[in-house]
Parts: structure tokens; C-alpha cells; sequence
């Protein structure tokens, strides 16, 4: 019966084996074993099958985003509006500035790019995430030295794209870089996290947070 269930690739319990399993498990077969022991080996090497079969499958080809002069991108998906927001540095220009392109679910772009950093001020190694209570991205980046040297932030309207509010500072440590961030709906707080110099009399750099509502 077993050997008719594997050759069928039918269920038994909560356990499917594809039907190349058959030979490894009729060799396993030979061996005794409790009918409980049967149950875990069977899982065991439905696990193992499938861990060495799985593969990631690519879609599509590659695509174009942002234009040219640009690196260090991140991306957040937002549940709400079903959308990508992707973000960059732009080196393109005078002075380096965060742009951001809100992207559909099959790739395809929502409208064209956008700037996120204020004309002006550099911005670096941007970073974002999604708060789905209120359909918003938080956006955060380097600041070029122009105003204060501490992390900047601009909130993004998950539907269209559109700035809510102005850039503002995140933190207070001159120097502060590599920005990351997360958003948690259990605080309904994001938490901002970089690094930078420690305290005076320190020189070893330190890691740094900052709750954001």
C-alpha cells in the first residue's frame, strides 16, 4: 500500500512526496521501524526532497529603473496600494540627491521618477520602509554635511507618490550614516537605526536608534 501511495504521489497524513522519493524510501523500508517512526521518516525525506528540488524561478528580464548615475538602491513593498517603492541616490546632477519610482506588482512603473531629498543638500545610501496603518513609506538617507550631518527622513504617500510634509532630521549625531529602518504596527513607531562616532573621549564608532511616530 505504502508503494502505491508513492508511485500515485497521493497524500498520506499531511505528507506528499513527489514520486522520485519511491526508490529512498523503500530502501528506508528495509530497515525496521514502528509505524510512528514510518510517519517521521516519511516527513524527514519529504523535507529533504523538497529542499534539494526547490528553485527560485527569475521573471521576466531585468528591469530598467531609475535611468543612468545612479547606485545604492533599496525597495519596500506596501500592501495597501500594492506597490513597490523603490529609491536611489542620483549622482547625476550637481549635488547627490534621493529619487524614489513607484512600481506596480508586475514591474511596470506607477508614473515617472520622483525627488525625495530636498534641491540643495546631498543625500547617500537611502533606505525605506511601510507603515500599512496609515499607507505610507518612511524614507531615510545620509546627509551630505549640508545640514547638521545626522540621518535625514521624508514620508511618502503610498498611493501616488506624492511628499508628505518636508525632509526633517532623524537623530542627533554628527556623522551619523548607513542608515536602516523599520516599522512596527504592534508601536505604530518606526525605529531608525545608523552608526557613527561614539561620545567624545571614544573614537570607536557606535550603533544608534531613533523611534520615529
Amino acid at each position: 500500500r505504502t508503494r502505491e501511495r508513492l508511485k500515485l504521489g497521493l497524500r498520506w497524513g499531511p505528507v506528499t512526496l513527489p514520486l522520485n522519493a519511491e526508490r529512498i524510501w523503500l530502501k528506508m523500508c528495509a530497515f525496521p521501524m514502528t509505524a510512528v517512526l514510518q510517519r517521521f521518516a516519511l516527513i524527514a525525506l519529504a523535507i529533504c526532497v523538497a529542499t534539494a528540488t526547490a528553485d527560485a524561478q527569475l521573471i521576466g528580464g531585468t528591469l530598467a529603473i531609475s535611468g543612468p548615475g545612479c547606485r545604492f538602491p533599496d525597495v519596500a513593498y506596501g500592501n495597501v496600494s500594492r506597490q513597490y517603492l523603490v529609491v536611489w541616490a542620483d549622482y547625476s546632477g550637481s549635488a547627490v540627491r534621493i529619487w524614489g519610482a513607484l512600481l506596480r506588482g508586475d514591474g511596470t512603473a506607477v508614473a515617472a521618477p520622483f525627488s525625495i531629498s530636498e534641491a540643495g543638500f546631498a543625500g547617500l545610501f537611502p533606505a525605506v520602509a511601510f507603515n500599512a496603518a496609515n499607507n505610507e513609506f518612511l524614507v531615510t538617507w545620509d546627509d551630505g554635511g549640508d545640514r547638521g550631518g545626522v540621518i535625514f527622513g521624508q514620508r511618502v504617500r503610498g498611493s501616488d507618490g506624492a511628499l508628505l510634509g518636508v525632509n526633517f532630521p532623524i537623530g542627533s549625531v554628527y556623522g551619523g550614516i548607513r542608515s536602516a529602518v523599520a516599522w512596527s504596527p504592534t508601536s505604530a513607531q518606526y525605529l531608525v537605526v545608523f552608526w557613527g562616532p561614539g561620545p567624545p573621549g571614544n573614537t570607536a564608532p557606535e550603533v544608534y536608534g531613533q523611534r520615529v511616530n
